[in-house]
């Protein structure tokens, strides 16, 4: 700070930092203007291109955007001189004022169509920005928005199938920016979109649960209108959501010239706004899911491999369960494998490390259910020694690559709260279930034990949910002394105990095989919460889906 780089800047103050970067504010000292300098860390061994961000800003020319002033290359860093963009995030106007009118977030929403329509029709190669969010977003002082922050954008090429690498930010990221094809135009619709739902309703995406509620269903008071334009930019499908910015802007136009009685008689069906009932799509999804969740389960293999049997059963999604609990495996019993495939487990870890990791090798790589085409079990070879063996792995880059390619990933783990890998999954989980035996005894244990953990190693356990596994109803304590103890907010559900489950599991046949057709509405009731199956659905019409499926 107040030293000058590069002969001519003087460093006034730190005004944002990320994962690779800082940017600082600076002064020219002999012109007195002010500038952005992004400092980027230039690691060893990576195939990163830094300088992707100066060349596409470079190439820019729009007054919302901030230009490219120059570019120096010291030893470990590289640092790009910018427009410094005076004004304040939407981010942390949100901290301040906690949501916006509806009228103001559909004036923000044009402005940054109108950016984004420059950026998807440049020549000879669109530029999609990849990661627009709250705060990626600057307010000026007179009420303009500027889009900051290139530093995940891409030229868009039709020739190209996927894109290399997946980023972006979770809960805004479209789900075409973890491994399922090219992102393009809308992709930058979808964060769009879930950043509108942020802003109007205060409500962030990337805290759990994950999810947007239908606007209306908050407040009432917002009109159809933005409900719709929300909903139908965060279509899971990118096919379903508008194709263009264009389409946005014509939309919000019709909305905003008072019209809005008469809008839509005239218009093509795209462009039509919900009329008095709630459109269709809007009938079939109660809550627009994020389906990219990280679940830990700690030490009940029996409850993870019925949880992620239903939660497969039950819908699309493509579920993923890693076993890392290495001093006990019991999941393979449970999921009824009969034979581990050997070295498998080994030769992912291999790719994790090396980056060659692909969504292929990794299915390769998993077990499946002959039933369940949507079901991924990935196990290691059973050897007392593994525990040592895999001490060094990394696991946030395994539990990051299974996050990329799968819509559901849970991780059966031990229990004890000196597991490496237990804690290494805690840290990288976005909910940790706790099935237990439900005795007060066992519950107060487990309180301890989530006490101990967030105290030693720093990790929040706020997300922790607890099941009431196996209750028995006339022996188990009451659902509401349970709730006493765990905290009603953490409490999930309950699944009762089944006498045909302990008959099958001495006779080594996996229940969650045999359950298909019976005992699924308290496993329906946990999913529900988590948006994996809608609460709109009632048990009965599941299980006559289930029927015909079978």
């Amino acid at each position: 700070m107040e030293q000058l780089f590069d002969g001519k800047y003087k460093i006034i103050t730190t005004i944002g930092e990320g994962g690779t970067s800082t940017v600082y504010l600076a002064q020219n000292v002999k012109l007195g203007t002010l500038w952005a300098i992004k400092q980027i860390h230039k690691p060893s061994n990576t195939k990163i291109d830094l300088l992707a961000e100066p060349n596409i800003l470079k190439r820019l020319n729009h007054p919302a955007l901030p230009r490219i002033f120059d570019i120096v290359d010291q030893d470990e860093y590289l640092y790009i001189i910018e427009d410094f963009v005076e004004g304040i995030s939407l981010e942390r106007e949100l901290e301040n004022k906690k949501k916006f009118s509806e009228e103001k977030v559909l004036d923000w929403c044009k402005q940054l169509c109108e950016v984004l329509h420059y950026l998807h029709t440049l020549t000879p190669n669109p530029i999609i920005f990849r990661d627009v969010k709250p705060a990626n977003i600057i307010l000026t002082y007179d009420e303009k928005i500027k889009l900051v922050d290139f530093g995940i954008a891409r030229e868009y090429k039709e020739a190209s199938g996927n894109d290399t690498t997946y980023m972006g930010t979770k809960g805004y990221a479209a789900p075409e920016q973890y491994g399922g094809g090219q992102t393009d135009a809308r992709t930058d619709i979808y964060s769009l979109g879930v950043s509108l739902y942020h802003l109007l309703t205060g409500n962030a995406p990337n805290i759990p649960p994950y999810e947007i509620k239908p606007v209306r269903q908050l407040n009432n008071t917002y009109t159809k209108h933005i409900e719709y334009l929300i909903s139908r930019c965060t279509e899971q499908d990118p096919n379903k959501r508008f194709q263009t910015v264009e389409e946005i802007i014509t939309f919000i136009e019709h909305i905003s010239s008072g019209h809005k009685q008469s809008i839509g008689a005239s218009e093509t069906e795209l462009l039509k706004p919900p009329a008095d009932k709630t459109p269709i799509s809007m009938q079939e999804k109660n809550t627009i899911v994020f389906k990219k969740t990280i679940f830990t389960v700690w030490g009940c293999a029996e409850f993870a491999s019925e949880f992620a049997v239903m939660a497969a059963q039950l819908s699309s999604f493509e579920v993923l369960i890693i076993n890392l609990d290495f001093t006990a495996q019991k999941l393979d019993y449970f999921m009824n494998i009969q034979q581990i495939k050997k070295g498998v487990f080994n030769e992912v870890l291999e790719a994790v490390a090396q980056k060659k990791l692909t969504k292929g090798k990794f299915k390769t790589a998993c077990y499946q259910k002959d039933a369940l085409k949507n079901l991924y079990i990935l196990l290691s070879d059973y050897d007392i020694d593994n525990y040592h063996r895999y001490k060094d792995i990394n696991i946030e880059d395994l539990i990051q690559s299974a996050y990329r390619y799968f819509d559901i990933c849970m991780i059966n783990v031990n229990p004890s709260i000196f597991d490496i890998y237990t804690i290494y999954a805690l840290k990288n989980a976005d909910y940790n279930l706790i099935p237990i035996v439900p005795s007060i005894d066992n519950i107060r244990v487990y309180r301890t034990q989530t006490a101990y953990i967030q105290k030693k190693h720093n990790i929040p356990m706020e997300q922790t949910r607890y099941i009431a596994y196996e209750y028995k109803k006339h022996v188990s304590p009451s659902i509401g002394d349970i709730k006493n103890e765990v905290g009603h907010q953490k409490y999930l559900g309950h699944i009762s105990y089944q006498t045909q489950r302990e008959n099958l599991r001495n006779y080594n046949i996996s229940f969650a095989d045999q359950m298909q057709r019976r005992y699924i509405d308290e496993y329906i009731d946990i999913l529900a919460k988590f948006n994996i199956v809608p609460r709109r659905i009632m048990p009965t019409k599941i299980r006559d889906w289930l029927r015909i499926k079978s």
